[in-house]
This record gives structure tokens, C-alpha cells and sequence, in this order.
């Protein structure tokens, strides 16, 4: 009995929300911290290798920088804004930098670290991996847009500050990014 109790109670602690973990950390909680990392790692390299750098080696870099600029202006984020248009906007300004100073920008077909020559078992894999080749081909702001809505799954509120676009603009672009992706799959027979 004891141990159900335990098992009960430890599945009554709800998630603590982003904010919550970085008021903690800014106490110099390094647990809330692991906690913030490991919630965000995988989508910020995912949003940094999609849109902007198709580089891992040069995405990881990214990825570093973005979680040590988070853990030295841990005291100047308000909790007013969302956490994740926060690091989101660090990552993208980041990379962006990190375009600047290496002049380039690596499309998926080009990048020898993002192939993946696994043979695909499925049709909904392989329409993935059409989608994303579709992707990115298209140009900058709906790639990002398209990335932030559906794949890392943000409002248009947020996408709207870490775009720095109006929502109306970010909206229209995921509208007209999605009917540019139907048009490619019609040319490969998917409707």
C-alpha cells in the first residue's frame, strides 16, 4: 500500500511550466535548469538545423550558445513573456549570426550530415521526407513559419514575436506555405 501511495502521489505532481522552472532557476536551482535544457534541446536544434544552418555540427554550436546565453541572462527574463518565444528568438539570432560569419547556407539536398539513407518502411516516412525536401526549397519566411507552426507546434502569437512579424503576415504565410506544399506533392502524385 505504501508503495501505491507513492506511485499516486508522484503522479499527482503536475509539470511545471516554463516559467515556474526559470523563477527556480534563477534561485541558482541547477535541477530546473536540466529541466528547462532537456524540454527544449531537441526542439531548438530541430528549429536551428530546419531553417537555418542544415548543418549539425554548426547546429549543436547553436544549440550551446543558445542554452549558455539563457543560463547568463537568466535574471533579465520576465516571466510577462513566454519562455519559449524567448529562446526561440535567441536561437534564431544566433544562427543568424552564425550565417554572417560563415557566408553560407547549406540547402538539405546539398548537406552531407543531414542524408539519411535509411530505407523507409512506410508510406507516411516516406511522405515525411517528401514534405521536408519540399520545405526546404521554400523560401526563408515560409520555411520558418511552416517549422514553428507544425512541426515545433508554436501559436501565431509566438511565432508572430519570434518572427518579428504581424500575426495577420504570419498566418497568411502558413496558409500560402501549406497550399505550395500541396501543389509539390500533386507533382508526385499525392492529392
Amino acid at each position: 500500500n505504501k508503495r501505491i501511495m507513492m506511485i499516486n502521489n508522484s503522479q499527482m505532481q503536475r509539470e511545471k511550466s516554463d516559467n515556474e522552472l526559470m523563477e527556480e532557476f534563477a534561485s541558482c536551482s541547477l535541477d530546473a535548469f536540466k529541466q528547462v535544457y532537456y524540454r527544449y534541446k531537441i526542439k531548438i536544434f530541430n528549429f536551428v538545423l530546419r531553417n537555418y544552418l542544415q548543418d549539425n555540427d554548426l547546429t549543436e554550436e547553436v544549440l550551446q550558445k543558445t542554452f549558455i546565453t539563457v543560463y547568463e541572462y537568466k535574471y533579465r527574463y520576465k516571466k510577462s513573456y513566454m519562455f519559449s518565444t524567448w529562446i526561440y528568438t535567441i536561437a534564431k539570432n544566433l544562427a543568424l549570426n552564425e550565417i554572417k560569419r560563415n557566408k553560407r547556407f547549406i540547402p538539405y539536398e546539398q548537406n552531407e550530415n543531414y542524408r539519411n539513407d535509411t530505407i523507409y518502411e512506410n508510406d507516411k516516412e516516406e511522405i515525411l521526407k517528401l514534405v521536408k525536401s519540399i520545405i526546404s526549397k521554400m523560401k526563408p519566411d515560409y520555411r520558418e513559419v511552416i517549422t514553428l507552426r507544425y512541426f515545433d507546434e508554436l501559436s501565431f502569437e509566438e511565432i508572430s514575436l519570434i518572427t518579428q512579424k504581424n500575426g495577420n503576415t504570419v498566418r497568411s504565410l502558413a496558409r500560402r506555405g501549406l497550399l505550395l506544399i500541396k501543389e509539390e506533392m500533386k507533382k508526385y502524385g499525392y492529392k
